[in-house]
């Protein structure tokens, strides 16, 4: 059988050492340091911590981080970042708050978070009171960040505690029937991108922020197992 090499994740390079080692590296263009990757790619341990490299943890932080004012929402983030509650979170759930935390931070992070009253949060919600989800996302962020600021002994209180979410007013998603899988497989050949994240998620019951991460790592004994 004809032996084919498989290239590297990502943004990951490696060389061997003087001791006959290999070393693996994760780095992508905006990071200042490579970090470095346990075992060889592809297998379980590298990919767990490519994993976690790629959903920006272990990156250095940004020069915007190391300027940071004592007591303000910034430093209660990268608190956060830093925090065993954060590291239990799964790769995609960091990314996910990471990505609405740095979203907050642009706009409300050199503020002290000690000032920051139930009113202000009720009123950046009331902005976005067209977007259900995204005033949502808010209240989350800084219900996340005021219990951060309550072990750092920066908050006394909470003051999201009693603050609703809001109502999402849509329908949802409407379930596909068997008549719009046969529409969706008519137009897209079979070995297609879509035909194929169309069978990997009839097939697999997998959230789709899983199944763009599947890949041969996740494959065991011919089984699919994450």
């Amino acid at each position: 059988m004809k032996n084919v090499r498989r290239k590297p994740p990502k943004y990951c390079h490696g060389f061997v050492d003087r001791y006959g080692k290999a070393r693996w590296y994760y780095r992508p263009p905006s990071a200042e340091k490579a970090v470095p990757l346990p075992g060889l790619p592809w297998s379980p341990t590298f990919m767990a911590a490519y994993e976690q490299a790629s959903a920006g943890e272990a990156h250095t932080p940004a020069a915007s981080e190391k300027r940071i004012k004592p007591g303000s929402v910034d430093a209660v983030a990268v608190a956060y970042y830093r925090s065993y509650e954060y590291g239990q979170l799964k790769p995609i759930t960091k990314q996910t708050y990471r990505n609405m935390i740095e979203r907050f931070r642009a706009e409300h992070g050199d503020k002290p978070i000690a000032r920051i009253e139930r009113g202000h949060i009720k009123a950046m919600m009331a902005k976005r009171q067209d977007q259900p989800q995204a005033a949502n996302g808010i209240l989350r962020i800084v219900r996340i960040l005021m219990r951060q600021a309550l072990e750092m002994g920066l908050r006394k209180d909470n003051p999201t505690l009693g603050i609703k979410r809001m109502r999402s007013r849509t329908g949802g998603f409407k379930t596909w029937t068997e008549e719009h899988i046969a529409q969706f497989e008519a137009h897209f050949e079979a070995g297609s991108r879509a035909r194929l994240a169309l069978t990997l998620m009839l097939t697999t019951g997998q959230r789709r922020s899983d199944i763009i991460r599947l890949g041969w790592q996740h494959l065991r004994g011919g089984v699919a197992s994450w």
